[in-house]
C-alpha cells in the first residue's frame, strides 16, 4: 500500500484555518440562543474576524505565495504522485484562496456597515 504525502506544510495552514470556523459556529450559537447583543457575542465576533483575516487572508496567501516560490519542487512532484492528484490537490488550494478572498471582502462590508450604522445611532 503506497501512502502519498502530497503539501504537508500546505495542509498546515489548511487545517489552522479551521480555528475560524470553530468561532464562526460559537458565533452562531450565540445568535440562535438570544445572545447576539451580549458581550460575549461581540468578543467572539471580534475574535472570529481577527482569526479569519489572520489566518484564512494573511497565513492563507502566504501559502500561495510559499507554493508559487517553490513551483519548481512542487512541479517535480509529479514524479511521485500522480498528476491528477497533483492537480487537484493545487485546484481545491487556489480554489480555497479565491473563496477566502470572497469572503474576507464580505466581513469587510458587513464590518463596515455596522460601523456606519453605530456611528448614525450616536
Amino acid at each position: 500500500q503506497r501512502i502519498l504525502s502530497i503539501f504537508p506544510f500546505g495542509f498546515a495552514w489548511l487545517i489552522l484555518g479551521e480555528l475560524s470556523t470553530m468561532l464562526l459556529s460559537i458565533r452562531w450559537l450565540l445568535i440562535k440562543t438570544g445572545r447576539g447583543d451580549t458581550g460575549i457575542f461581540k468578543a467572539v465576533q471580534l475574535l472570529f474576524a481577527s482569526a479569519f483575516w489572520l489566518i484564512r487572508v494573511f497565513i492563507y496567501q502566504a501559502g500561495i505565495w510559499h507554493m508559487a516560490y517553490h513551483y519548481r519542487t512542487i512541479l517535480d512532484l509529479h514524479k511521485s504522485v500522480p498528476l491528477v492528484f497533483l492537480i487537484t490537490t493545487i485546484s481545491i488550494i487556489l480554489a480555497g484562496a479565491i473563496l477566502n478572498l470572497f469572503w474576507a471582502f464580505k466581513i469587510y462590508k458587513m464590518a463596515l456597515s455596522s460601523q456606519r450604522q453605530k456611528n448614525k445611532s450616536e
